[in-house]
């Protein structure tokens, strides 16, 4: 393993804090600074990249690819990209003390005046950033993994179960060819009470039903049967083969949320000031997972192509409502992974999972106000406010894992949809009714 890394600094701006803090003495004269000094000032990187890579050494890769030699190696990659913007600040504040030490008692002055700018990290720590939203990245390997598996297969057409249910595809298509003939005559004698049955909201999912579950399939069975025939046509196809597998799922943080911070200021038990921000808070995380195994195609045969060497994938497909159970959990590709493959030997697998993480924290509606205080305390005023205070940092994680293994088990894996929810709507109203 070698280890590389890359860093850079996208964007750089220049800031500047400027301050005066000045104490009243008797008779209203100044003590300490009487002119605007710098505070805080500096370059800030805006924006940042960094990389960092472990990969293995492979001597002569190149060479060893030409001689048709497999490399299968682990890898994983770490960019990290953060910003912290330059903020415009105001922090002001006047206190007032009433002085018995001058001649006559007057109100002495303190002030503080912070105004510029100033880094978002000053106001915004590390603890102000998101949490990364929970995914179950083992769920998702485990389904990308056991998918590519179940495609390894020379099957272009499901032959048996086309075979099994081609009595239903006939009588499907004479009952929808008969209907039409119905709605012809209607239309002819003008019968417009029997056209308005056929609009009806049962006919109408009905027609639906018949769209999704008879006409839909029986058209990807003639795509498929077409293209076979297409392939049986075409000589010389490859030796080897990927089959691959995927699955993703995408989370926004549940606390994705507006944070009151308050900063408190010292002063006379009587008198204490206080700023307010509300703290902004994003966080979104992707989680992508690619697998893949590349398999030698040592015999060709056309029963395998038609489907005839896959009766257990067959007897999963004839199952009632197996279709839905595939919604949720996918128990017909576990079949599928574990069913030996005619003429296919598997020469290696791997699965590579990209995970992406963005977090943001920003300041927001900033506000400032005093207590009361007392006889011998006042504010005389007191501002605070912030622009442009935002900070964040997005981690793409990268990593290849060579011969995973494969899960025995099925694993919840919601599929649905807009039209499958009307499905699942339509199926329980009939099995109920």
């Amino acid at each position: 393993m070698r280890e590389r890394t890359r860093s850079e600094d996208l964007k750089i701006e220049s800031y500047e804090l400027l301050k005066y803090i000045g104490t009243d003495l008797c008779n209203n004269a100044h003590e300490n600074f009487t002119s605007w000094q710098t505070h805080a000032s500096g370059q800030l990187v805006t924006h940042s990249k960094s990389e960092v890579m472990h990969d293995v050494i492979t001597p002569n890769f190149h060479k060893l690819c030409r001689e048709g030699k497999i490399v299968n190696s682990p890898m994983d990659r770490t960019i990290t990209e953060t910003w912290n913007q330059v903020c415009d600040a105001v922090i002001n504040h006047e206190t007032a003390t009433w002085n018995t030490g001058c001649t006559p008692d007057q109100w002495t002055r303190y002030t503080q005046l912070f105004e510029g700018s100033r880094p978002s990290t000053d106001l915004l720590g590390d603890s102000w950033l998101p949490d990364s939203p929970s995914i179950d990245v083992e769920s998702l390997i485990d389904q990308a993994v056991t998918s590519a598996h179940a495609n390894v297969s020379q099957t272009n057409a499901q032959g048996l179960v086309m075979a099994a249910e081609g009595r239903k595809t006939v009588e499907g298509l004479a009952s929808i060819f008969l209907r039409l003939i119905r709605i012809i005559r209607k239309v002819k004698r003008l019968d417009v009470k029997g056209l308005l049955g056929e609009l009806s909201p049962k006919e109408l999912a009905d027609r639906y039903m018949e769209l999704r579950y008879a006409l839909r399939p029986l058209m990807y069975d003639m795509r498929d049967v077409v293209s076979l025939l297409s392939q049986e046509a075409n000589a010389a196809k490859r030796l080897r083969q990927t089959f691959r597998g995927y699955a993703t799922q995408t989370a926004k943080s549940d606390d994705e949320a507006d944070y009151v911070v308050t900063w408190s200021g010292a002063g006379s038990p009587a008198l204490q000031w206080y700023r307010t921000a509300t703290v902004k808070q994003i966080a979104q995380r992707a989680v992508h997972v690619r697998a893949g195994v590349l398999s030698d195609i040592e015999k060709r045969s056309g029963f395998a192509a038609w489907g005839l060497l896959d009766p257990v994938e067959a007897v999963w497909e004839l199952v009632p409502f197996s279709f839905i159970v595939d919604w949720f959990f996918n128990v017909g590709d576990t079949i599928s992974s574990f069913t030996p493959n005619y003429g296919i030997k598997e020469l290696a697998s791997w699965y590579v999972v990209t995970d992406i993480c963005y977090r943001e924290s920003a300041l927001l509606d900033s506000d400032a106000y005093s207590t009361g205080g007392d006889a011998t305390h006042r504010a005389n005023y007191i501002e605070f406010s912030v622009a442009n205070c935002k900070r964040a940092i997005c981690t793409t994680q990268i990593y290849r894992v060579p011969d995973p293994t494969r899960s025995v088990i099925p694993t919840f894996s919601l599929n649905l949809d807009a039209f499958k929810l009307a499905d699942l709507v339509i199926i329980a109203k009939k099995i109920w009714g």
